[in-house]
């Protein structure tokens, strides 16, 4: 069944039929266990919201200090945007493993200044059963138990918090078009809004960081878990990217609702790509591509490596990034502990800039050191 409803790219669940309208709401009609109750939106979103044509939503497992600091900065960002950014709002969804539904966190959302959401695996089963049930196969793929398997499981079903987030609040922004989620350690040397606007001009339905395919990465770990899946694919279309950063539309969280729906499941860097296909009416991109082209048009300063990973980063190196280049917009992936970044943000804010750069100040003597350690150490994606 999971097989042929993907290759059809239809489902029909309990009976009901399934909205064709890509710009109807997501989960209309998907399954009558997604009938969630509607919550009243928080201040934070109100009344905004009937303009509100995008959500960048932070997507997080913990709260703390930094984190409330650095998203007050980016509500902040997005609030005071001008353009295609003007009518895009902030949310953080926090993944709280024992909640059994979808809440508001009060206290959380005024401290930020944007609606906290905050939601459980419980809430996944409830509104996606069959879901639930089949990525429990996860747990037979990942047969440990080390924090980074657990990891791995999560993204068998982690991006359907968009599902439960709109089945709830999602009544209250009838003109939005595009849904962001962004992970925590996914830092940016721009202002979010100008990411954003970077962005406006391509109207695809997926975005992710960069598609490599399994042709040029064969030794990609989570393939083996995917042969059935595969096999339904040209071999132009077996790719995977990170899901760290990504902009969704309307039809792509529907064909996802309707998979979900019907128990298909799989890690997400391989299931998202795969269901966004030409014969779903379909179109992805990646932020890589979208850099390239903006490059091959404009003579300003952009540069190719706009999507940067590497698991050594430190907050320092972001930090001169951002200062020594802060005409070229980078992602920097991921950024584990990001204070330096609160600190310089919190200081600039302030108009103390220079007390918070100190040590990372921008002299031509850091950005040599600042390109060395990416040439040493770390790769562009």
């Amino acid at each position: 069944t999971s097989r042929t409803a993907w290759q059809a790219g239809r489902v029909q669940h309990v009976g009901e039929e399934l909205v064709e309208d890509p710009g109807a709401s997501v989960c209309v009609c998907v399954c009558a266990c997604l009938r969630m109750w509607q919550q009243p939106l928080p201040p934070e979103a109100e009344p905004a919201s009937q303009s509100v044509t995008q959500l960048m939503f932070f997507a997080t497992h913990t709260l703390g200090e930094v984190d409330v600091r650095l998203y007050r900065h980016y509500a902040r960002q997005l609030s005071q945007s001008r353009g295609p950014a003007m009518s895009t709002q902030m949310w953080v969804l926090l993944y709280q493993e024992d909640m059994e539904d979808v809440r508001i966190l009060s206290g959380e959302s005024a401290s930020i200044g944007a609606g906290v959401c905050a939601w459980g695996y419980g809430a996944i089963r409830r509104a996606f059963p069959a879901l639930a049930s089949s990525a429990s196969a996860a747990s037979r793929v990942y047969l440990g138990n080390s924090s980074e398997e657990r990891n791995f499981k999560r993204y068998w079903w982690v991006h359907a918090s968009l599902l439960l987030w709109n089945q709830t609040f999602g009544y209250g922004f009838p003109l939005l078009e595009y849904y962001w989620r962004i992970e925590p350690d996914v830092v940016y040397t721009k202002s979010w809004a100008d990411l954003v606007a970077y962005a406006a001009a391509d109207k695809s339905d997926l975005v992710l960081p960069k598609y490599v395919s399994q042709e040029d990465s064969p030794s990609y770990v989570h393939w083996r878990a995917h042969e059935l899946l595969l096999s339904t694919l040209p071999q132009r279309e077996r790719v995977f990217s990170l899901v760290s950063l990504g902009r969704y539309s309307r039809l792509f969280l529907r064909l996802m609702a309707e998979s979900w729906a019907a128990g298909v499941s799989g890690y997400e860097e391989i299931t998202l790509p795969a269901r966004c296909l030409p014969r779903n009416r379909c179109k992805r991109t990646s932020f890589t591509a979208l850099a390239h082209r903006r490059l091959a048009n404009s003579t300003s300063h952009l540069s190719t490596s706009f999507f940067r990973y590497n698991p050594c980063w430190k907050c320092d190196s972001f930090l001169r990034a951002a200062v020594a280049y802060n005409s070229r917009q980078q992602l920097w992936h991921p950024v584990k502990s990001r204070e330096c970044w609160a600190d310089y943000l919190d200081a600039t804010s302030s108009g103390t800039q220079e007390v918070a750069l100190g040590p990372a100040k921008a002299t031509h003597s850091h950005m040599a050191e600042a390109r060395k350690e990416w040439s040493e150490s770390c790769r562009d994606a």
